[in-house]
Formats: C-alpha cells, sequence, structure tokens
C-alpha cells in the first residue's frame, strides 16, 4: 500500500549494469546465504530474488551511486535493514 516500512540506503546497478526499473514481485527463491553463479562466487547475504539474475542482498559497502553488477545492495550495518527486508518480504 501507501506506508513505508522500511528506509535505508542502497546502492543499485553501475553503468553497464543497471537494475531493471518496474514493478516486480519477489520469486520463490530467497536464501538467507546465496554465492553469485555470475561473479565468482561472490556472497550474497539475506538474498531476495526479483527479476531473474537481479537480487536485494545484503553488503559490506553501499556507496552513494550505482556500484553493483544490477542487484540492489543493502546494508548489513545500522541495524542490518537486509535481514530485516528478508525476514519481511514474502516469497
Amino acid at each position: 500500500g501507501e506506508m513505508v516500512v522500511l528506509e535505508t540506503p542502497v546502492s543499485t546497478g553501475s553503468v553497464g549494469h543497471r537494475t531493471p526499473t518496474g514493478t516486480f514481485k519477489t520469486s520463490a527463491y530467497k536464501n538467507r546465504m546465496h554465492y553469485s553463479s555470475l561473479y565468482n562466487n561472490a556472497p550474497m547475504p539475506w538474498s531476495v530474488q526479483f527479476n531473474g539474475n537481479i537480487f536485494f542482498h545484503g553488503y559490506t559497502s553501499i556507496p552513494a551511486y550505482p556500484a553493483s553488477h544490477g542487484c540492489v545492495r543493502v546494508p548489513l550495518t545500522e541495524g542490518n535493514p537486509a535481514r530485516w527486508l528478508y525476514h519481511w518480504v514474502d516469497k
């Protein structure tokens, strides 16, 4: 609905790896610790898939500019919003 449930900084896809825009539903896949099959087995804690190979997931570095390979990086610090989002989202 119209109620804000979480407000946090994120970092999205950089040039050449843009995060898709639009309205999406989460998929049936979510995992406390997922490893990227595309990027050298990179750890992706608190992963929630929402569009193909695109996930919300926790990350240690959340710069104030687009920096990911397309995923939405969510902080693991400051109360761990990545974990909160993981538990809040329904499959």
